[in-house]
């Protein structure tokens, strides 16, 4: 396999992963009823880290 291959390959996952992650998140506020933080957390890196830890999202 060709290394652009194996780097687009592991973007996919990355990118994949990145998703999940986030989507877990917005579907455990959403049961929390923090409504208002889902979008903050699309637009702040650094409070969506901090959300990932408190939930514990990996």
């Amino acid at each position: 396999m060709k290394i652009a291959e194996e780097r687009s390959e592991a973007k996919a996952e990355g990118r994949a992963e990145g998703e999940d992650k986030l989507s877990r998140l917005i579907a455990r506020l959403l049961e929390m009823g923090r409504n208002d933080e889902i979008l903050s957390a699309t637009k702040n890196a650094t409070l969506r880290n901090q959300l990932y830890e408190k939930y514990s999202i990996v």
